[in-house]
């Protein structure tokens, strides 16, 4: 992301997108499928783009004839529920074909969001990179706020995540 004040790319890399980016390796490496869900507004895209371009290359999977291929559904999700499951588990053979190619391990697996000292960390980052425009800047304090409203319905009142 290109912040406005510093005009520099940066990306924060939380606890969150280490947990995430591994889970999107190990499917790249294992050339294995998966559908991964995460909290919405967790990092997922910003974290797909960062390992993209870390790796040189907006294309992180190439399918090549007689090669594996790795594949990973990324959704947003609240909860236990795990979206497209539905879909994915009906007994039509275009579904069955796609499921019988499923890591045998972890096929649907989901990404903890952070914790609350995870958001603390990320609060004292912050506080580091405004640093020389705001000096007396102390986010650290609002970590408690900052958890509660990123994990209470009563913070999110149009249920937007």
């Amino acid at each position: 992301m290109t912040h406005p004040l510093f005009r520099k790319e940066f990306f924060v890399e939380t606890v969150f997108a280490k947990r995430f980016q591994a889970m999107l390796r190990y499917s790249w490496h294992k050339r294995s499928w998966h559908v991964i869900v995460a909290d919405p507004g967790s990092g997922k895209t910003v974290s797909i783009c960062d390992l993209a371009q870390r790796m040189g290359s907006p294309a992180m999977l190439a399918v090549q004839y007689g090669h594996s291929l790795g594949l990973c559904l990324v959704a947003a999700g609240r909860g236990n529920t795990i979206p497209l499951k539905e879909t994915l588990d009906q007994p039509d053979p275009t579904w069955l074909q796609f499921r019988r190619r499923f890591d045998k391990l972890e096929p649907f697996c989901r990404i903890a969001g952070h914790t609350s000292e995870e958001v603390r960390e990320i609060l004292e980052t912050l506080e580091t990179i405004f640093q020389p425009l705001f000096p007396q800047l102390n986010l650290r304090k609002w970590t408690s706020f900052v958890y509660a409203s990123l994990t209470q319905p009563f913070f999110d009142p149009t249920k937007s995540g």
